[in-house]
């Protein structure tokens, strides 16, 4: 049986469910008459902040320096890419894991309802899957029609905050998501956001307990599953994007944030590049001053590339 637990005015409301049959009987009594874009997110914690990667992995003040290192750095082979715009390449690195300014919406429930019971076991430490295996996990439900939706090539002329984006170019593993990305101009907080301007949101809770049956029960009668979802394909490399990904991540830090730098990865950056330039830009964001790729010795795209696909 469903239950409300929290109704804060027409747009906001908090319901509990347990299996797959509550949540259908809930969609349908929330879409009956209703010509709504609904959009939903899972997440196997419901109390981690609704929020790109991005703003999880680095501090502001190292915003600015990651985006223009993505942009012109960040290069491995683009099979999907059909037009010149980086936005599409970042889509398809999200799905890999690189930190973007992109955040994962689907537009299929059930998708939604997966990725608030499913920890990835082998991408996640121990402890912290016993953690979230007893954690509630929590669908978020928002109205897509009350957010601007933009074409890749608007998307450098706006000064919205939020918006959707849209895009005639997906990669599989995004179709097989049912998958739509919200780009975040910039940080925020998502709940606070949407009260202020007084748009819908639905919140779902899944009590830890009911996590492994309704997993089984999509399996088994929707075929929703890791292989199903993260769809295994050729067109990256997993174990050499995840080793550039590392490499990427640790030269931003280096330069901007070097007391997140280990003595291991100090002394390789240091030795490839012949040359210390470890906390440069420490907790400063001095670099918008100047043209960083031409600044420091030996350091452009050409020998950063080389420093990412450098093997162990």
């Amino acid at each position: 049986m469903v239950q409300k637990l929290r109704k804060k005015n027409e747009k906001i409301e908090e319901i509990t469910i347990h299996n797959i049959e509550e949540l259908l009987e809930y969609m349908e009594k929330l879409t009956f008459f209703k010509n709504e874009n609904y959009c939903f997110r899972g997440q196997a914690d419901y109390s981690w902040n609704i929020t790109p990667s991005l703003f999880r992995n680095l501090e502001p003040f190292q915003i600015d320096l990651y985006d223009k290192f993505v942009q012109s750095i960040f290069i491995e082979k683009r099979p999907l890419n059909f037009t010149n715009e980086n936005i599409e390449w970042l889509m398809l690195c999200q799905h890999y894991g690189l930190p973007t300014k992109l955040l994962d919406w689907t537009s299929d429930i059930l998708t939604a309802l997966f990725f608030s019971c499913y920890v990835d076991e082998e991408k996640t430490s121990k402890e912290e899957v016993k953690r979230l295996k007893k954690q509630d996990g929590i669908i978020f439900i928002i109205n897509k029609n009350e957010y601007q939706k933009l074409s890749v090539r608007e998307i450098n002329k706006t000064k919205t905050d939020l918006f959707f984006i849209s895009t005639y170019i997906t990669n599989p593993r995004l179709r097989t998501q049912h998958g739509c990305f919200m780009f975040w101009n910039k940080q925020l907080i998502l709940e606070k956001y949407i009260k202020e301007k007084k748009l819908l949101l639905k919140k779902i809770i899944i009590p830890s307990e009911c996590k492994e049956n309704i997993l089984k029960e999509l399996n088994e009668k929707f075929k929703i599953c890791h292989e199903t979802i993260y769809i295994q394909t050729n067109l990256i490399n997993d174990d050499n994007f995840n080793l550039k990904k590392e490499r990427f991540l640790a030269l931003v830090n280096y330069i901007t944030n070097a007391e997140k730098i280990s003595e291991s990865t100090e002394k390789e950056i240091k030795n490839f590049f012949n040359i210390s330039f470890k906390g440069l830009f420490n907790n400063s964001t001095l670099y918008k001053q100047i043209d960083i790729l031409n600044f420091i010795p030996k350091f452009n795209v050409e020998t950063i590339n080389k420093f990412l696909s450098l093997k162990y």
